[in-house]
């Protein structure tokens, strides 16, 4: 056991595990929109690394531009491991990760929010109508559909302390590959505080909150 760890390289860092609140449900009732819930997140993801090449943090001049440049980007992020309706994320930058989590989460049910502002019916305000175009037969067309737009809500834990990155192969497509993965006792702190709350919130434990404050 000893020589496995020390082939790896021990980090004291922020880890918050997210869970998708009622994918399991959403599955059952609508694949296809729940699909588009992972759909929702990976695009936030995309957006965030863009600007974060677009318009880097270092051209605003003024410090507290600096600041909000910074907080919407996701640079803190050393891993995102995503598994099916779970997220790994893990920084060694407490208080600019926590910012990061933050606005991450934010956006990812922003996206859709509109919808369930002003829902088209109240009484199920996840049917939402949509308008889709596209070209047969040399001819442009539109379609009118309805489909259900789930919210991106999250519930999680965050903790900080010994982390470890390691190698594991995995099975894809019918070829091994090699991926990365997170393990120690800060992972599985993350795991247990998701596991104590109900509704869409995140919880920190002792050891981050030291650590930050």
């Amino acid at each position: 056991l000893q020589f496995i760890l020390k082939m790896y390289e021990k980090m004291e860092q922020a880890i918050v595990y997210l869970d998708l609140l009622g994918f399991s449900n959403y599955i059952r009732e609508d694949t296809n929109a729940a699909l588009n819930v992972l759909f929702n997140y990976r695009t936030i993801l995309e957006e965030k690394i863009a600007d974060g090449k677009i318009y880097p943090p270092e051209n605003p001049e003024n410090e507290r531009l600096k600041e909000f440049a910074k907080a919407r980007l996701i640079d803190s992020f050393d891993y995102f491991l995503p598994f099916s309706d779970s997220l790994f994320i893990s920084g060694k930058s407490p208080d600019l990760f926590l910012e990061q989590i933050g606005r991450f989460v934010l956006n990812c049910f922003i996206l859709t929010s509109q919808e369930y502002m002003h829902p088209e019916d109240r009484s199920n305000p996840c049917m939402v109508t949509t308008k889709e175009f596209g070209i047969k037969d040399g001819r442009v067309y539109k379609k009118i559909k309805k489909e259900r737009w789930y919210p991106t809500l999250f519930r999680g834990g965050i903790s900080w302390g010994d982390t470890y990155p390691i190698d594991l192969v995995a099975i894809i497509e019918n070829k091994p590959t090699k991926i990365k993965n997170l393990a120690g006792k800060a992972v599985v702190e993350a795991v247990h505080l998701e596991k104590k709350i109900k509704g869409p919130r995140i919880i920190f434990d002792k050891n981050f909150l030291v650590w930050y404050f």
